[in-house]
Order: structure tokens, then sequence, then C-alpha cells
């Protein structure tokens, strides 16, 4: 049952994406609320990924605008660590992609939760080089 969930959360998010040429937004319906930073954050774990920061953010948000309009905004820190490994001695000013981070976030009232991240052609650009590893 348990990879039946991880396939129909990762076809709801590859039916769903639209991109640019530097940033992927995934546009998945959560009118339900099944999908949250700490589900997505299991996917990615269970792929191999290592997830360092899982932060909510309405926190801080409450704080300084004393309210927020989001019933989910988090920001998730994330790395491969064998990629992470060869792109940092292949080039150690990729650092600042290892880990990558991935915004969270849905707004109150609304049925749709999006996640964003940048794309490997908009690493590869700011890093200055053609590297086959982002992809």
């Amino acid at each position: 049952m348990k990879i039946f969930k991880i396939i129909v959360m990762a076809l709801l998010l590859v039916s769903s994406m639209s991109a640019n040429k530097d940033i992927l937004l995934f546009k998945v319906d959560n009118s339900k609320g099944n999908i949250t930073p700490q589900s997505i954050e299991k996917v990615l774990v269970k792929a191999g990924y290592k997830v360092e920061e899982n932060r909510d953010m309405n926190g801080p948000f409450k704080i300084q605008f004393k309210k927020t309009t989001y019933k989910t905004y988090n920001l998730l820190i994330a790395y491969y660590p064998k990629i992470m490994e060869q792109l940092t001695i292949k080039y150690p000013s990729s650092g600042i992609f290892n880990p990558f981070s991935v915004g969270i976030y849905q707004k109150k009232g609304d049925k749709n939760l999006y996640i964003s991240m940048l794309t490997a052609s908009a690493m590869t650009k700011i890093l200055g080089k053609g590297e086959k590893l982002f992809k």
C-alpha cells in the first residue's frame, strides 16, 4: 500500500508540473489535505535523498507580520549524497546547490498545493558550467 501512495504522489506531481527554464513549479490538488511537507519528505528519503531541514515558515511569518495567508508554507532542504559528493569534489563552488531548496506552499482556502525548485539548467547557469551531474 505504501508503494502505491508513493507512485500516486509522484504521478500527481509529474502530471501537474509546469516549468520555465529556471524554476520548476508543481501544482497538486490537495483538497483532502493528504499531501504535506512531511509526506513529501518521506518520499524523498525513500528515494535516497537526505533531508536536512523541513522548516515550517508560518511561525516566523506570524511573528514578523502578525498573520499569514498560508495554510502550509515550508522550506525543505535536501540533497542526494552521491551526487553532492561528486559535484563538490569536481566544483567546490557548487556547494551552494548541495543541498537544494524546495518551497512547499498552499494558501488558506486554496485546494492546490505548490512545490517549487530551481531547474538543473538554472543551477548550471549560475555555476557557470554545463554539468551533467545536475541532471
